[in-house]
């Protein structure tokens, strides 16, 4: 069964770590069942694969607001170590879908400001093929969020760090005798997910959670740089 919990992640630099996924990419598709390869680098600005250290890996989906681990791919390996990580996705935890992508959590690295908060890093969004799940309803609904919600900023391109996207610049208005009213603020709540997951190359199934980001402007749009084009 999935379990669920959220966290709420303060604002910080240090809370989306600067670890470079070199695979999977956004052009990836991994065949479940079949062992698969995670690569990354040191992209060569802080915080270093040395302070990131130690790092639980898993795969999600998700948006900006509200992440899911769906299968655990390590619980602890050392970044600064080791550039790669190999595991086996366990077809029974979703359905075909390119809306997959790989978390990085530090155990050691915490936000100086809220030592309960973790420096993440993400892959692209990646597709995963030969799935014999499907999503929860929580899940699913938390996917059609991503891409029928309004009145959110969607970032302009995937990345595979996380950085604060350019605030897009509006286009002047043509003036008229009578000023237009201003137009009402839409806002968009995300919607809630269910966890499973696996370890290794074995698909040896374990609770696991769900992760809940700030919904401040900052946090929102350095998640969604790493994690794809249509988070929101």
């Amino acid at each position: 069964m999935f379990t669920r919990y959220a966290i709420v992640l303060a604002l910080s630099a240090v809370a989306f770590g600067k670890l470079f996924v070199t695979d999977p990419t956004a052009t990836t598709t991994m065949q479940a069942g079949s062992p698969q390869v995670v690569t990354w680098k040191d992209d060569g600005t802080p915080p270093t694969l040395k302070e990131f250290g130690p790092a639980k890996i898993a795969i999600y989906v998700g948006s900006t607001q509200q992440q899911t681990q769906l299968q655990l791919i390590t619980a602890s390996l050392d970044v600064s170590t080791a550039a790669t990580v190999e595991f086996t996705p366990d077809p029974s935890v979703g359905a075909n879908s390119d809306q997959y992508f790989i978390r990085f959590e530090s155990i050691s690295l915490k936000d100086p400001a809220a030592s309960t908060v973790p420096a993440l890093a993400f892959s692209s969004k990646f597709t995963l093929t030969g799935m014999t799940g499907t999503f929860s309803p929580a899940v699913q609904a938390q996917l059609n969020a991503t891409s029928t919600a309004s009145g959110v900023p969607v970032p302009p391109a995937v990345a595979s760090t996380a950085a604060p996207a350019k605030p897009a610049v509006p286009s002047p208005a043509t003036p008229t005798t009578t000023p237009a009213a201003a137009p009402k603020p839409t806002t968009s709540a995300a919607a809630a997910g269910t966890p499973a997951g696996t370890a290794g190359a074995n698909a040896a199934k374990a609770s696991s959670p769900a992760t809940t980001l700030s919904h401040s402007g900052f946090a929102v749009a350095a998640v969604a740089a790493a994690i794809g084009v249509s988070l929101c």
